[in-house]
């Protein structure tokens, strides 16, 4: 049995915020580029450490793989892979002084609607289907939030760290795709967590998350 999900989208959802650990620190960001592409922005300049690593977490793996370590403790450097969490940590004298940036979602930005495929397939045989007759700002918004669900619906990001707190006004496809992908994060995380979810203000059109941590939607089976 599979289960399809029309258009999945989280505006305004405000879920209970995680407090900074004290291994978590610094700043990271998507940098946009002149062709709206994202590359990775980061500042750790409080940090007193001696190597630098730029790291994406591998779904299948469950495990973070360095990318890049010989940058410094700002810097910016063009991902390998959009649709993929990342964060910058920071080590020195051995692994137990490590320190991390909180994550963040670098989107994949298509060029068209053309560019998005119509289905995501979900890890749990989710059938995620992408709406081809909305606007290409709103495919892009809805294809990085199945490709997050997909990748990390099954796994524990209590192990993980916080993510970079959404914006307040997301006005950009960048901070809406960020603004949908932290709510989701932020409600898988919490839940695991075990902790509560408060919803607070929020427009009419948004959508609460589901206990589970994603969007509320309607299941459909075949």
């Amino acid at each position: 049995m599979k289960t399809k999900w029309p258009l999945l989208i989280v505006l305004g959802f405000s879920p209970f915020s995680a407090h900074s650990t004290e291994w978590t620190t610094g700043h990271i960001e998507c940098q946009v580029g002149v062709l709206g592409d994202c590359s990775l922005a980061w500042t750790m300049d409080n940090v007193e450490r001696d190597v630098f690593r730029v790291q994406r977490f591998d779904a299948a793996s469950r495990s973070w793989r360095t990318e890049q370590s010989d940058v410094k403790s700002s810097g910016v450097v063009a991902p390998k892979v959009p649709g993929s969490l990342y964060r910058v940590v920071a080590c020195g004298g051995g692994d137990e002084r490590c320190v991390s940036t909180p994550v963040y979602w670098i989107p994949v930005i298509p060029k068209s609607k053309q560019d998005i495929p119509d289905v995501v397939y979900g890890a749990r045989d989710q059938v995620m289907l992408v709406n081809s007759d909305r606007p290409l700002r709103t495919g892009i918004i809805q294809y990085n939030v199945y490709l997050f669900v997909r990748d990390f619906e099954a796994v524990d990001l209590s192990k993980l760290p916080e993510m970079v707190s959404a914006p307040s006004l997301p006005k950009s496809t960048v901070d809406i795709v960020h603004d949908n992908i932290f709510s989701n994060y932020e409600g898988y995380r919490n839940a695991r967590l075990g902790r509560p979810m408060d919803p607070g203000p929020q427009p009419p059109e948004a959508q609460n998350l589901h206990p589970e941590g994603h969007g509320e939607h309607v299941h459909e089976t075949q």
